[in-house]
């Protein structure tokens, strides 16, 4: 009985996947010509190492400089981050940069949406525009993520890998597909009107959609959120419609984590969310896990009776991501991740065990000393 129950569920996992990656074929293209005014908000805590490459990138923004602003809030950096800011701003006076300092972090849940929060608050214009600091986006980022922009769309979101400055372990290989995955998955849905995630290191939205559901008001109690469970409260409180800038040229690449501990921090942080999403969404999650769970629990079992019990849901598996994945990836253009995929894709059943279980449990922060 154990077995035909994981035979169903691979098999409606692949049917899953295929409707995901058929949701390719169902994103738009842009074709908004309009020069629309945008505002690029950026959180910052210490930040000092990774600033230069990011106002470097900001600098050269191929977009005319007076539709643009940028809005950097210091979020209670105890390092050269705002020096670092100051200057900047000094030699670039022909560029509209502002540097904010947040209010009152110490008395709130989350200090990286308070942040934001005043920040888009004290923007200029309709469009804002979301990345951190530790991107470097690339100099079409504004033109390209504003085409997506018709009337009816109310969201963009973006594709951020994990790429800089260059892979250098199998920590770096794992990341990088873990992004590539995640996208994917995004992208494929989104193609539905259903965006599974996005990513606060690439999205965009729209001002005035932003204060219609109140901001980061009904989510303001999670350390982390501001751009999946914003998500979530956007699809739950408007028809707005949300594009994927399914374009290589508009992904930011963002920099590995190069330690354990800030991986199983920001995955812990991930997972620590999932009972906040809508019903439907944790039915979906539940079933991963579930499926995932019953696939490790099957190993033991396929030893000491017939490996063709693990392989056989393991296949399916395995088949369907990589067919998804290869679309996505070819199309943006990062097929040369794909080769660490069959290791990956070994790590990836625990990993979903694991940090599926410890995120509901463990306490989360988004920066050190938070």
């Amino acid at each position: 009985m154990f077995f035909i129950i994981l035979l169903v569920l691979s098999a409606s996992y692949a049917i899953a996947l295929l409707i995901i990656t058929y949701g390719y074929t169902r994103l738009p293209n842009p074709s908004n010509q309009t020069l629309l005014t945008v505002s690029i908000v950026v959180a910052i805590r210490n930040e000092e190492e990774n600033l230069p490459n990011l106002l470097y990138s900001l600098a050269q923004l191929d977009y005319p400089a007076d539709h643009w602003e940028a809005i950097l809030v210091d979020d209670g950096s105890s390092d050269r981050s705002r020096c670092i800011i100051e200057q900047f701003i000094r030699e670039n006076t022909h560029l509209s940069f502002r540097l904010l300092k947040s209010q009152g972090r110490d008395f709130v849940a989350s200090p990286k949406k308070h942040a934001l929060s005043q920040g888009i608050t004290a923007s200029q214009f309709e469009i804002i525009l979301l990345t951190d600091a530790d991107c470097t986006p690339s100099p079409h980022w504004i033109k390209g993520m504003v085409s997506y922009f018709e009337r009816d769309i109310g969201m963009v979101i973006g594709f951020s890998p994990y790429e800089t400055p260059a892979i250098e372990s199998l920590g770096h290989a794992f990341q990088a597909l873990d992004a590539i995955a995640l996208a994917a998955l995004t992208a494929g849905t989104t193609g539905w009107q259903k965006p599974a995630t996005c990513n606060g290191r690439n999205l965009a939205y729209r001002k005035s959609l932003f204060q219609s559901v109140g901001g980061f008001s009904k989510i303001k109690h999670f350390v982390s959120g501001d751009d999946d469970l914003f998500l979530k409260i956007v699809q739950q409180y408007t028809d707005t419609k949300i594009a994927y800038a399914y374009s290589p040229f508009l992904a930011v690449p963002t920099r590995f984590l190069n330690s354990q501990k800030h991986f199983f921090q920001q995955r812990i942080r991930h997972a620590s969310k999932g009972f906040a999403y809508n019903p439907g969404k944790i039915i979906v999650l539940a079933g991963a896990y579930v499926y995932n769970y019953m696939i490790l629990l099957s190993l033991p079992i396929a030893l000491s009776q017939k490996w063709i019990l693990f392989w056989v849901p393991f296949g399916i598996k395995s088949g369907f991501e990589l067919a998804l994945l290869l679309i996505f990836a070819y199309r943006m253009k990062r097929h040369k991740t794909l080769w660490f995929f069959p290791l990956a894709e070994i790590m990836h059943i625990p990993y979903v065990v694991i940090f599926g279980a410890l995120g509901p449990l463990l306490k989360v922060q988004w920066k050190k000393g938070d």
